[in-house]
């Protein structure tokens, strides 16, 4: 007679889990994600304030001579928490702020530092984003520097140069005849040669975008100097490279 109510209270045990566990398992999947980085939280983790109307991140910091620093940043807001772009683009403006928010002490007079982006399209789903950091902190002239980023956002992959290329091309040799022809306004070859003796401009062509039908070629990646002097673009048609490109179809 004992070994009926036994199995009872054993169903009601085991009941009473299967219960809970259910219970748990809905109230975990009623919980809402995570919420993703939005511009304006992104700008407070680096210890900025966002303007809305503006789309911009300021950040203000005063050295041991009380001497200022102001830090503008924009970025693109609408690809800030996308799982391809977002980690690039954060790590970058991420790194401007840790490089340029502690202004030192031989920081000699008020400074700022600027940066800004354009967004270049290539179909399907192609972004390239050129940004530009105007940046003065003391010295006899300001500074500025291009960084360039393309995502191919359809097969979610951050692209470089050479992924445009057939497989062994040597990027920046094959790059040369093209750049030297359409580069605007024309200058001495040598200027834009990628390892020419001498002074060049051509930064290895690593700033560079997609835009449209053009490969987009911008040098040099860092000028300083009081009036800035060689500034290039090189606008490339795509359907000039078609033999050397992938999608153009490589032998190999």
């Amino acid at each position: 007679m004992s070994y009926l109510p036994k199995r009872m209270a054993e169903r009601t045990t085991w009941i009473t889990k299967r219960v809970s566990a259910i219970l748990a398992v809905v109230a975990l999947s009623a919980t809402p994600p995570p919420a993703a980085a939005s511009p304006s939280g992104f700008c407070a983790e680096l210890g900025g304030s966002w303007d809305q109307g503006s789309a911009t991140c300021t950040s203000t910091a005063t050295n041991a001579k009380h001497l200022t620093a102001t830090l503008t940043a924009r970025y693109p807001t609408d690809l800030i928490d996308d799982p391809t772009a977002g980690p690039v683009l954060q790590g970058f403006v991420r790194g401007l702020f840790e490089r340029f928010g502690h202004p030192g002490d031989r920081l000699s007079q008020d400074g700022s530092v600027d940066l800004t982006y354009q967004t270049y399209e290539h179909p399907p789903a192609t972004k390239s984003f050129v940004f530009t950091n105007d940046w003065y902190l003391g010295g006899p002239h300001p500074n500025d520097e291009i960084d360039a980023f393309t995502f191919d956002l359809a097969r979610k992959k951050q692209l470089a140069l050479a992924d445009l290329f057939c497989t062994g091309t040597d990027t920046p040799r094959a790059l040369f005849p093209f750049v030297k022809q359409y580069v605007q306004p024309q200058v001495d070859p040598r200027w834009v040669q990628p390892d020419g003796p001498g002074v060049t401009y051509a930064s290895g062509y690593k700033a560079w975008a997609l835009d449209g039908d053009d490969l987009v070629i911008l040098m040099p990646d860092g000028r300083t100097g009081p009036v800035h002097a060689g500034a290039f673009t090189a606008r490339i048609p795509l359907t000039a490279l078609r033999p050397i490109l992938r999608e153009g179809g490589c032998s190999t």
